[in-house]
C-alpha cells in the first residue's frame, strides 16, 4: 500500500504540502494510525511490515522524500546526511517549525520513522540525529517549543 501511492504523495509533498495533508502518513509511515489522513496506512506493532519496506527499498524512498520535507521547514541536508538551518528558509522554519501547528506533529512522525527505518544506513542515522540536534537548538531558543520538543524527544528515542 505505501510504496504503490508513494509517487503521488511526494507530488503533493513538492506541489503543495500545506495544501495536502494525506501525504505524510504514506512518505514517513509510523506504527500508529493516523487521526486526521490516510488511517489504513500504518506500519502496527510487529516489524514484519518494517522489514518487508527495508527490502523493496523504502530506506532510499525516505533519501528522496526527506530533503523536500525538512527543506519545506527551513533545514538543509547535505551530501553525507548533516541537518543544518537553512538560513535563507529561517522563515519557513518560524512559520512551520516554531509555531505551534500541524508540522510540529509531521516532524514527530518523521522523526519515529527515521528511528524505525534508519537501521544500519549511515546516512539515515546521520539525518536522524543531526534533525534531532537541530530540533534541540531550537528548543533553547523558544520557550513555546516545550509540548512539541516533548513529542519529538519520544519520537527519536522511542
Amino acid at each position: 500500500m505505501i510504496n504503490s501511492e508513494w509517487d503521488e504523495a511526494l507530488k503533493k509533498l513538492v506541489d503543495s504540502p500545506e495544501n495536502n495533508h494525506d501525504f505524510v502518513q504514506i512518505l514517513f509511515p509510523n506504527r500508529n494510525a493516523s487521526k486526521h489522513a490516510n488511517e489504513h496506512v500504518f506500519l502496527g506493532q510487529g516489524d514484519d511490515v518494517i522489514k518487508d519496506l527495508i527490502q523493496s527499498d523504502f530506506q532510499s524512498k525516505l533519501k528522496d522524500s526527506l530533503p523536500k520535507m525538512l527543506s519545506h521547514w527551513g533545514f538543509k541536508i547535505d551530501s553525507t546526511g548533516n541537518v543544518t538551518l537553512d538560513s535563507y528558509k529561517f522563515d519557513n522554519t518560524k512559520k512551520y517549525v516554531i509555531i505551534k501547528n500541524h508540522n510540529q506533529l509531521r516532524i514527530t512522525r518523521v522523526l519515529e520513522c527515521l528511528r524505525l527505518f534508519k537501521g544500519n544506513d549511515t546516512y539515515l542515522k546521520t539525518i536522524s540525529e543531526s534533525f534531532y540536534k537541530q530540533l534541540c537548538d531550537l528548543d533553547i531558543n523558544y520557550d513555546n517549543l516545550s509540548d512539541a520538543f516533548s513529542k519529538w524527544t519520544s519520537a527519536h528515542f522511542g
